[in-house]
């Protein structure tokens, strides 16, 4: 009895510790695109509360709301390796990359104002003749005033503007600003990415799992 139970327990620890390795994947077969979604990040909801959310949105080119004429600018800039206008949420460009045939780009966001508790990465693209975003943000309660020093918000503005000031005294022009801090900000979490550095962890954490999601990005 006692060697069926022992046999049984290690059978039930095999399945458990198999299923908890196994990956999640988001699948559109409509658009055909796939990738694995980070551990510890929950896909669609409109929930607030210290938590990564990643939220997909694929528009035919007629939702646009400049319609067919802004989606074939959007398209005609990611060809050409121009940061194109994209509505609803400001930005700063990252880069731009290739998966297969299909070239993607990146920006960073942390949200509409002062106030808001958001900040995330964003993921664009055109595939099958939709506009494809997939945003991974990571949202909390943003900042009541600009007094709130411990607020991740204020924070990181602080550090942006470390960064800000040592643009301009490379003479960095005020339309590249905003991409040069991220890139800046990008490649010193990187580089010291098992250290304890003055970046948040929750933003550090925000772009190992932002990482994580694009090298499993698959276009078919």
């Amino acid at each position: 009895m006692y060697r069926k139970l022992f046999i049984f327990i290690i059978i039930f620890q095999f399945i458990f510790l198999i299923s908890c390795k196994k990956n999640v994947v988001y699948q559109n077969k409509e658009t055909g695109f796939s990738f694995i979604i980070p551990k510890g990040c929950i896909i669609g909801t409109e929930d607030k509360g210290d938590n990564y959310y990643i939220r997909i949105y694929i528009r035919n080119p007629e939702k646009l709301l400049d319609g067919v004429e802004q989606f074939n600018k959007i398209k005609n800039d990611i060809e050409n390796n121009i940061y194109p206008h994209i509505p609803n949420i400001p930005s700063s460009f990252i880069k731009f990359q290739k998966i297969g045939n299909t070239k993607i780009g990146i920006d960073f966001n942390t949200g509409y104002d002062p106030y808001d508790g958001i900040i995330g990465k964003r993921i664009f693209f055109i595939k099958n003749n939709r506009f494809i975003t997939i945003y991974l943000n990571y949202e909390y309660e943003g900042p009541k005033d600009e007094n709130d020093k411990n607020n991740l918000k204020i924070i990181f503005n602080e550090i942006e503007e470390k960064y800000y000031k040592k643009a301009k005294s490379e003479g960095i022009v005020d339309n590249n600003i905003g991409s040069y801090i991220i890139n800046e900000i990008d490649k010193y979490i990187h580089e010291n990415k098992d250290k304890k550095t003055e970046i948040p962890d929750e933003v550090v954490k925000l772009f190992m799992l932002f990482d994580e999601l694009v090298s499993s990005l698959k276009f078919y």
